[in-house]
């Protein structure tokens, strides 16, 4: 291409990218009313951060004090600017070292209640702990590079005792030390872990007669991974107890209710997970989400148990799911183990995603990642409800608005979650992620808009 021509399209982009209107706060908005709670369903210890529903039906945090409040949070505040998620090599962490020096969490805190936010989200630096403004801890139970994986997945073996082992680990470490915070909302499990599913709310699953059983190109659920696993693995051990005890025994048996090929050995499942070949029948579905749902359960009481031995005060967060996991998951997610499901959405359907947790589970909803910056946003819809066309500030602050007010109104959410504070260094703002750039310089775009939404949180959430 001509530089000139280069040059020319560049700028036409641009144009395209910075230009918006303005928005304003709306001034339809009626002034929040004190909240009352309804004592019975207050959850959480007295003194710490708790939540509850109020007499009118909505959930609410309710902070040491006893007031509700609606959480509004932002991820990744950190000096060093990710703190020790994928690194990028910007030179963000050297400028505000200079910049700030040891007040650079005072000052980070300034600016976010300056912008309408109350709280510190996933992966936030310990130098943001107990400095004035409710926080939020990720544990990575089952990321933790110590931790013995389900392969194919980030899936911990929930099976295996090593895992117990390593999590009280963790849990000893990092929860013992803050177990009498006021400023500690509660713990995240994990981040993101995927759950293997055959299907899902958002992917149903059609049965066509005339299709195998095994589909080429597939991609394993959790149950065919499992009993693929090597024999001495824990969760392999487990898999096959479970689907055995349902088949009389008989490893026929289970092949004919499947309705695969001959399944003459368990050596018969990895030649078929190795070649990407999922099992996808009736048959085999209801074994796996029996099996999932066995599974999920195990995962959550476990990795509330390792808190809890540790710490009593504070709430359970939940696993910060990435996309609604299917119904066998979310069954498992029960109020005994988790006192608020927390999820992520970068979609303009966030209200629909949000209620997809909600009544699964019957539980309150923390949006744990949300921006307005992806393709849902950016572009326009063609047929069939794809993207298309070239991105469009103006677009994505109108969705983007649209939708997070939305979504504040559910009776079950009881916060969101802004992704991130700091760009990375390939980001180009304003369509980009962070509320400051590497140069510590704030991204208007997206705080003309947040500013106003914070501003009217409480009483977007209190209305019908």
């Amino acid at each position: 291409m001509p530089l000139r021509c280069a040059v020319s399209l560049l700028a036409a982009v641009t144009l395209l990218l910075t230009v918006a209107p303005p928005f304003p706060v709306r001034a339809d908005t009626p002034t929040p009313t004190p909240v009352r709670m309804d004592p019975q369903t207050l959850v959480g210890k007295s003194g710490f951060f708790r939540v509850g529903k109020s007499v009118t039906g909505k959930w609410w945090f309710v902070d040491p004090d006893g007031k509700p409040f609606f959480f509004r949070g932002v991820t990744s505040v950190s000096q060093d600017g990710w703190q020790t998620r994928r690194p990028d090599g910007s030179s963000y962490d050297q400028l505000v070292a200079k910049k700030y020096g040891a007040a650079f969490a005072k000052a980070s805190i300034d600016r976010l209640r300056g912008w309408g936010f109350n709280a510190l989200g996933g992966f936030s630096g310990q130098e943001m702990w107990d400095q004035g403004m409710p926080y939020t801890i990720l544990l990575n139970f089952a990321k933790d590079e110590k931790s013995p994986k389900i392969n194919g997945t980030f899936l911990p073996d929930v099976f295996d005792p090593a895992w117990t082992r390593r999590m009280n680990e963790i849990a000893a470490t990092v929860c013992a030390p803050r177990k009498n915070s006021r400023l500690l909302v509660g713990y995240f499990t994990d981040n993101e872990l995927g759950w293997a599913q055959a299907r899902s709310e958002e992917r149903p699953l059609v049965f066509d007669p005339s299709e195998s059983t095994l589909r080429d190109a597939g991609r394993p659920s959790l149950l065919q991974l499992c009993l693929s696993l090597p024999d001495d693995r824990p969760a392999s051990r487990a898999a096959w107890e479970f689907v055995l005890a349902r088949h009389q025994g008989d490893i026929a048996r289970v092949a004919g209710d499947w309705g695969v090929p001959t399944l003459d050995s368990k050596a018969r499942l990895p030649e078929w997970t190795a070649a990407k070949k999922a099992i996808l029948s009736p048959g085999y579905l209801a074994d796996d989400e029996a099996f999932s749902k066995v599974f999920a359960e195990r995962y959550f009481r476990l990795t509330t148990e390792a808190i809890r031995r540790e710490d009593t005060h504070h709430l359970i967060l939940g696993c910060r799911f990435g996309a609604p996991p299917g119904p066998a998951v979310l069954a498992a997610v029960q109020s005994r183990w988790v006192d608020v499901v927390s999820a992520n959405n970068y979609r303009d359907t966030f209200y629909e995603r949000m209620d997809i947790y909600a009544r699964g589970t019957g539980l309150p909803v923390l949006n744990t990642e949300f921006a307005w910056v992806t393709d849902y946003f950016t572009k326009a819809r063609g047929a069939g409800g794809a993207v298309t066309g070239d991105p469009s500030v103006s677009r994505m602050l109108e969705k983007g608005r649209a939708a997070l007010e939305k979504a504040i109104r559910h009776p079950q959410l009881v916060g969101f979650t802004w992704y991130r504070w700091v760009d990375k260094a390939d980001f180009v703002p304003p369509i980009s992620y962070g509320l400051v750039s590497v140069a510590d310089e704030p991204n208007t775009v997206h705080l003309g808009i947040l500013e106003g939404v914070n501003a009217q949180a409480d009483a977007l959430h209190q209305q019908p």
